[in-house]
């Protein structure tokens, strides 16, 4: 019989046995000496290996994860620049995201603070009939109807509680609307002079109008800085609020709002039944 060369092979012959010498016999533990290690050692790098690759797999598998479950989050959440699962989703493809140069940051003289004569905030600051008429531009006719569908995806099972029996429907208004409502209720409170106080828009709802600021600010957390400078006139460093910010193009919302106000868009009052109604109140701007 051939064997590959380098193989050791004790040969015997049949029927007669030769016992093996001493030098065969010392033989086979060097041969395991020689070898023995060489298995073990090759074992004992598979394992090492394997060790490896599993933990690389969890590794790799844990930041899948981790991404994967971000992105669901992320959509489903929703996002600023194409609206929030929470906002009203017929009006989420009329958002358009810019960059908006904050003003009225205060300057000083003599001590004093004021707001430069020119600054476009001066149009929203005081009380004369212009300003009025600048407000009511931001918050006019502001609230309209949903229809059934709309309520449904906004409110799901709790939309019956919304339906308004005096308008015809699901009278809503959205929320930066309302929160500039609020802004202007509190404008008005600082000239009671010139704006009688009206009992529903007595103390209890401007708290209510501060809270609100307060929730919205919170909730939107923005985290543009802003900075101090040094002012002259004041002789130390005060806020500088009048920076950039990245913003949603609130006319292009208005506009939509208003569309659906008493636009082509605008949901008609009806019954229950969904059939028209004749008798009814026009949405109304508490």
């Amino acid at each position: 019989m051939l064997h590959p060369p380098g193989l050791h092979v004790r040969q015997r012959s049949v029927g007669r046995y030769e016992p093996e010498s001493k030098d065969e016999q010392a033989e086979e533990p060097l041969l395991d000496a020689v070898f023995t290690p060489t298995i073990v050692l090759t074992k004992r790098a598979g394992a090492v290996t394997l060790y490896a690759l599993w933990a690389m797999t969890l590794v790799v598998t844990s930041i899948v994860t981790a991404v994967l479950t971000r992105r669901l989050t992320y959509q489903s959440l929703g996002a600023f620049d194409n609206g929030f699962e929470t906002e009203l989703y017929k009006a989420r493809p009329h958002i358009q995201v810019l960059r908006e140069q904050f003003t009225g940051s205060l300057d000083f003289k003599d001590r004093s603070g004021f707001i430069p004569p020119d600054s476009p905030s001066m149009k929203y600051i005081g009380a004369t009939p212009d300003v009025d008429a600048a407000w009511m531009e931001l918050v006019g006719d502001r609230y309209f109807l949903l229809s059934d569908e709309e309520a449904d995806a906004a409110f799901g099972p709790n939309a019956a509680r919304y339906w308004n029996v005096h308008h015809g429907g699901y009278a809503i208004g959205l929320d930066v609307l309302h929160t500039l409502h609020c802004v202007n209720q509190l404008r008005m409170s600082l000239y009671p002079e010139v704006y009688p106080q009206d009992p529903r828009h007595g103390v209890m709802h401007k708290a209510h109008c501060v809270d609100h600021l307060r929730q919205l600010a919170m909730c939107g957390s923005d985290l543009t800085p802003i900075p101090t400078q040094w002012f002259p006139g004041l002789g130390q460093n005060y806020i500088n609020s009048s920076q950039e910010h990245t913003c949603r193009d609130f006319w292009r919302v208005r506009e939509w709002a208003t569309e659906r106000f008493n636009g082509s868009t605008a949901v008609k009052p009806r019954n229950r039944d969904g059939s028209p109604r004749e008798d009814f109140y026009a949405p109304w701007s508490p």
